[in-house]
């Protein structure tokens, strides 16, 4: 017994099939891809939150540091914690040398010496005119 031709199982061809299951790969694939965006694009934001945060804090850890390097800060330390309190009796020493003149030599440095006697009231600053070397 046979069907009539229009009741006959039609065969599929096997590119149809192929096609099908490459669109079906190609539309799980997407998905994945999708997935893994959005999961990329959580991470992102999550670390922009963590910069901002970070950020914040540099700006609070840079006032505080501005806020314990200023003068007023030091100064009241000092007279409050340390009983430090400012000069009044400023003494301005000047050197003749300072003024883009020559420094004294070593025999002069020693000549001025000799002449101080120890008690001039600029002959210590004579140490630091010229060169330094350790056995001076």
């Amino acid at each position: 017994m046979s069907l009539p031709r229009h009741e006959s199982p039609q065969r599929i061809p096997p590119a149809f099939i192929m096609a099908i299951m490459i669109m079906i790969t190609l539309a799980v694939s997407l998905g994945g891809v999708r997935l893994y965006s959005l999961y990329l694009e959580y991470r992102l934001s999550d670390i922009n939150a963590k910069i901002d945060a970070e950020v914040s804090k540099k700006v609070q850890l840079e006032i505080r540091l501005a806020s314990l390097l200023s003068p007023e800060r030091i100064y009241s330390n000092a007279r409050a914690r340390l009983g430090m309190e400012a000069r009044r009796d400023f003494v301005k020493i000047a050197l003749p040398w300072a003024d883009g003149g020559q420094a004294p030599s070593q025999v002069e440095r020693q000549a001025l010496r000799a002449e101080s006697g120890g008690r001039s009231r600029w002959g210590w600053t004579l140490n630091f005119a010229g060169e330094a070397h350790a056995k001076d």
